[in-house]
């Protein structure tokens, strides 16, 4: 038996993890609009990286206006505006409990103006 050559080889894998915040936006960033004639306004915000950490809401910077059965945060940490109008345009923060981490979703009123033929006043009588 003659020399061998043993060739090794360590393939080193590095996984990154990126955590993050997903938002009910259909294009991230881009904020929502809100429709006043509609009865509910949605706002859903995800930590993937643990869907267990409990999600804290605010409007604004500030904690939600206390309005009775105006704003209820449901199961997946979906924050749902009862009655939306034109007042609750802003800026909705969610932020990751523990975690500090946070997404900004700017709700947008959407006004929409309805053109209508011009009233018509009808005289009578001798000019």
């Amino acid at each position: 038996m003659g020399p061998h050559t043993i060739a090794v080889a360590f393939a080193l894998f590095v996984t990154r993890t990126v955590n993050a915040i997903q938002t009910n936006e259909d294009v991230p960033g881009k904020g929502i609009i809100l429709d006043p004639r509609s009865h509910t306004l949605a706002l859903q915000c995800n930590y993937t990286e643990d869907l267990t950490k409990i999600i804290i809401w605010l409007k604004d910077d500030q904690d939600l206006p206390k309005k009775e059965g105006k704003y209820n945060i449901i199961t997946n940490n979906t924050l749902v505006i009862n009655d939306p109008g034109y007042e609750d345009a802003g800026n909705y923060t969610c932020i990751v409990q523990g975690v500090g981490e946070n997404a900004t979703i700017v709700v947008r009123a959407n006004v929409s103006i309805e053109v209508t033929e011009a009233s018509k006043n009808q005289v009578e009588g001798v000019p």
